[in-house]
């Protein structure tokens, strides 16, 4: 597996756990929404069309939160990512279906203030939903096309200058939450390969420190390190054989201060001073 493919595998994984992790409050929502919008048709819609549909919402709401449950309890892991993926697709259409039925079934024709309400909650489901469904694009805009575009069908059915406008309004809606959902997507997923690649660059990091930590311990040459102050900080035990006193002497000495020699004096001065510094010959204290 490249390393691309490898890290859109990771993303994938990661808008998968955002989905299934985002889902259950909407769809907890949307159940109560629909009782209050069935309570809202009740004078205006036959009961029993009322109760059929909010069964079948209320069906597919449960089958969506038992698939939230199973997916917690279950790892996700290359292997089946796919098939999650999709069972939430499925879920979140079915939902985003029933939704959308209601503008042919239910949409009440001959109470203009049942139809503000009728509005207000499809746009409102709507707009709810971008910010939990906008980690994975087809999702976003399944739902939200599913639900909204049957008014604008249902609203060019019924003819009528008032219901063209505002058939073409709720298009014009859909348009732009589509277009704010795309820009959403997109920030989520480079906020996603953001943080992956700094993991990964934490994780090389301490690998590399490790690589030296084991090079600086068991290497058979003197390596020490000091400050800007000239404060030596740490040194292997080869140097602390070859220089004779214990680490703790060596450990938090002032070179600058305590050192006679000219020349390694002269060399340390100069890795402070230019970032570079060179001695070599025997070392007399």
């Amino acid at each position: 597996m490249t390393m691309e493919r490898k890290s859109s595998k990771k993303i994938f994984l990661e808008q998968i756990e955002l989905l299934y992790g985002n889902a259950m409050v909407p769809i907890l929502v949307s159940v109560l929404v629909g009782g209050l919008f069935c309570w809202s048709l009740k004078d205006a819609t036959p009961l029993k069309t009322l109760l059929i549909w909010y069964a079948l919402l209320f069906v597919v709401s449960v089958a969506r939160i038992s698939l939230i449950i199973l997916f917690r309890k279950r790892r996700v892991g290359y292997g089946n990512s796919r098939l999650w993926y999709n069972y939430f697709l499925i879920g979140t259409y079915a939902a985003a279906a029933v939704w959308g039925v209601t503008s042919f079934l239910l949409y009440p024709e001959q109470s203009q203030q049942n139809q503000t309400v009728f509005f207000l909650i499809l746009t409102g489901l709507a707009a709810g939903a971008i910010a939990s469904l906008c980690p994975s694009l087809p999702a976003v805009l399944g739902y939200l096309s599913l639900v909204l575009l049957p008014l604008p069908i249902k609203m060019m059915l019924l003819g009528g200058s008032e219901a063209m406008f505002v058939g073409l309004l709720v298009l014009l809606f859909w348009a732009i939450v589509i277009v704010g959902s795309m820009k959403i997507n997109s920030n989520i997923r480079e906020n996603i390969e953001l943080r992956l690649q700094s993991i990964e660059r934490e994780k090389s990091l301490r690998a590399n420190k490790e690589r030296y930590r084991h090079i600086f311990s068991s290497a058979p040459l003197g390596i020490f390190q000091y400050n800007i102050q000239s404060v030596i900080n740490d040194c292997n035990d080869a140097f602390v054989s070859i220089i004779g006193p214990s680490r703790e002497k060596l450990v938090g000495l002032n070179m600058l201060e305590s050192l006679k020699d000219q020349g390694m004096l002269s060399g340390i001065k100069d890795s402070l001073t230019r970032g570079e510094g060179y001695f070599e010959g025997d070392y007399s204290a």
